[in-house]
């Protein structure tokens, strides 16, 4: 369906070909990498190793945040991805 909506990217008349340029555009000034704070030195080549860490918001937040994303017509994910950017350009 969104191959149908969009278009072919390829195709420099479609949707998605005016969408894709317009972020290249809007991006391209943007630093490759966010450096952030780190406590321990990086290394040399990228080890490509991660952890996860479990993040259990309490129910009143869940609900708030739940709900401002219904209100604004997007989703739970949108809000918290918009909210780490937030912070993350802050630092």
């Amino acid at each position: 369906w969104q191959r149908a909506l969009l278009g072919d990217e390829n195709d420099p008349d479609s949707l998605a070909a005016r969408q894709l340029a317009y972020w290249h555009e809007a991006l391209a000034e943007m630093p490759d990498e966010l450096i952030l704070p780190a406590d321990r030195q990086r290394p040399a080549a990228p080890s490509h190793r991660a952890e996860a860490i479990d993040l259990v918001l309490p129910a009143e937040l869940h609900a708030r945040v739940s709900g401002l994303a219904r209100e604004s017509g997007t989703t739970l994910f949108m809000v918290v991805q918009a909210a780490v950017a937030a912070l993350l350009s802050r630092l």
